[in-house]
């Protein structure tokens, strides 16, 4: 039990039951994207390492960066990947680099958060090489109407802020420091030329159908820095990867990963907050709808003299003498031999 960190702790009420349902989806594709410019290290890195998951977990992998990470390429391979889906299938969309805002002349105030290909500095008044969240959003809801079954991942900053914690890490932040207007304008004019209805009909918030990662706030930094064998990676990434291979086949929802990848992102960069929107209770790049009744990721249990303080309380029916069975991440239910510990309660508040 010592030997887990506390935020990585599921626990689990002993004696409460589930009924979990899965099923393989007839095919599982991928297309990954990085864009290593402007002073980011560890994109290419990410793509690799997440490339080597998703084959694992039996994925047809498409990676684009460098040269092949333009605008037209990531488009391009997200065209494809909407056109090889059907029904059933499983779909993943990935980026890590920079994400930035663009800016209409007279607007003020209002911004397009966008991602940066690796030819956005090649653009020019006419030909603006951004691509923003309306267009994300606009291929999202493509993807969707093929399969439902499609995962959004983004390792990139909406908009950049400094944050103090950041720098002893020799951490780089992954937004573009300015927002960009050159030819942006004439950009919009010619979406709505390229895509016609769909351009209004889409919601900038994505499709309820797609489950969507983000590796922080829209107003905030998401970043990168060196593990510790000094090699660059995005902080998302990784946890959410290391996450991913403690899981491993076990049948468990978005939002009982989220918790965890969430607290090893924060204990590090308590300014960056990953997320996860849409149907967050399904499994794991599935279909299924996860039954997480009983199943509690305590964020933070802190480590008292006396023992733990958990975030349940009267107010969320604990009572003083309720045992709780610790279990490692990822279990759907109590299971005695692989039990970390079990933890009775001996005080409880309105919430702790």
């Amino acid at each position: 039990f010592k030997q887990k960190t506390a935020y990585e702790i599921g626990v689990r009420l002993v004696g409460s039951e589930m009924c979990i349902r899965d099923r393989d989806p007839a095919m599982k594709r991928a297309l990954l994207c990085g864009s290593q410019i402007e002073g980011l290290r560890g994109v290419t890195q990410d793509v690799q390492r997440m490339a080597a998951h998703l084959a694992q977990r039996g994925f047809e992998v498409q990676t684009r960066t460098g040269e092949r990470a333009t605008r037209a390429g990531i488009l391009a391979g997200y065209d494809e990947l909407i056109a090889a889906s059907a029904p059933g299938d499983a779909a993943v969309f990935f980026y890590a680099g920079h994400g930035g805002r663009a800016t209409l002349p007279g607007e003020h105030g209002r911004t397009w958060r966008c991602i940066a290909p690796t030819d956005l500095r090649a653009g020019t008044d006419d030909d603006w090489r951004g691509i923003t969240g309306w267009e994300l959003s606009i291929k999202q809801a493509q993807l969707t109407a093929r399969t439902a079954n499609a995962t959004v991942i983004l390792d990139c900053c909406h908009a950049a802020m400094m944050s103090r914690d950041a720098a002893p890490r020799h951490a780089i932040p992954r937004a573009l420091p300015h927002p960009l207007r050159a030819g942006f304008e004439a950009h919009l004019s010619a979406l709505r030329a390229t895509y016609g209805a769909d351009c209004e009909d889409v919601d900038v918030l994505g499709s309820a159908d797609a489950v969507r990662l983000v590796a922080c706030d829209e107003h905030q930094t998401a970043w990168e820095s060196p593990d510790a064998k000094g090699d660059f990676g995005g902080v998302f990434t990784r946890a959410l990867l290391a996450v991913l291979q403690e899981v491993g086949e076990v049948a468990v929802s978005w939002a009982a990963l989220a918790d965890a990848v969430r607290a090893r992102v924060l204990r590090s960069f308590a300014h960056q907050r990953p997320d996860v929107e849409g149907p967050l209770h399904r499994q794991v790049f599935s279909l299924v709808e996860a039954d997480d009744r009983g199943i509690y990721t305590f964020l933070p249990a802190r480590h008292r003299a006396s023992g733990l303080r958990l975030p349940v309380g009267r107010l969320t029916g604990a009572h003083v003498g309720d045992v709780y069975g610790v279990m490692p991440v990822g279990s759907r239910e109590y299971d005695e031999p692989r039990a970390l510990a079990t933890v009775e309660l001996v005080e409880v508040a309105a919430l702790t």
